[in-house]
């Protein structure tokens, strides 16, 4: 045989090899995998079985409603019947529908929606935007959604946090019969500081918050704040 008759020879050899081996090492991986996937759904259901078990002997299960939405088949097989939602006016709606296992026949939305909304990514598909206010609306909550809508709300009257100069601005703004606790007539003066509240004016520009993201920034604030701060410490 000559030279090039050899080296055909050799590579039809070494293709044939080839072929066969990675015939057989696909049907080994095909029997793993399948083997794989049978030991790992049996895993799964154990550790759902052991959740349920823990989950439907205790009278409060608590989680994220991402966690609850990402869990939905297992709070089904719970079947609780009463959501609580806690800080409600900062939750997308998306998350408490996710959440509304079919067992569910009472809602309690606890949070204020003339607050804080959820927080998206997105500033095009917000209410803040022009389009996104009327057609998108996501980061519109169902506390807000509902009180929108006339749905009677429970208002606490009474505040024990902020000092009474502060809780004046609310009750000027959003909550004309807001009321002070005692407690908070008693703090004292912040030391350092002429007044215990007050206002701060610049012109600096803030960077950021186009229409593909909400996160905003000012190089002048962050001085600013950290220099007050500073002047605090001391």
């Amino acid at each position: 045989m000559s030279r090039s008759e050899r080296t055909c020879l050799a590579k039809s050899w070494e293709e044939g090899a080839r072929q066969h081996f990675f015939s057989r090492s696909k049907s080994s991986f095909v029997s793993l995998k399948t083997k794989y996937e049978h030991a790992k759904q049996q895993y799964e259901e154990c550790r759902y079985q052991a959740k349920l078990r823990i989950l439907s002997n205790v009278d409060i299960i608590g989680c994220t409603t991402t966690g609850a939405a990402k869990l939905t088949t297992l709070l089904s097989g719970t079947r609780p019947s009463v959501l609580l939602v806690e800080e409600a006016g900062q939750v997308l709606e998306a998350h408490i529908l996710g959440s509304l296992v079919p067992s569910i026949e009472h809602v309690i939305m606890i949070g204020d929606p003339l607050q804080l909304r959820p927080t998206i990514n997105n500033y095009s598909l917000s209410m803040d935007h022009h389009l996104g206010k009327q057609i998108y609306k996501f980061d519109q909550s169902t506390m807000e959604r509902l009180d929108n809508a006339g749905m009677r709300m429970s208002q606490l009257s009474v505040q024990r946090r902020m000092r009474p100069e502060i809780a004046s601005i609310a009750r000027l703004t959003l909550y004309p019969h807001l009321e002070d606790n005692i407690r908070v007539t008693e703090y004292p003066a912040v030391r350092g500081l002429a007044r215990n509240i007050f206002f701060f004016n610049h012109a600096h520009a803030e960077g950021g918050g186009d229409d593909e993201s909400m996160s905003k920034f000012n190089t002048f604030e962050i001085t600013m704040v950290k220099a007050l701060v500073q002047h605090l410490l001391r």
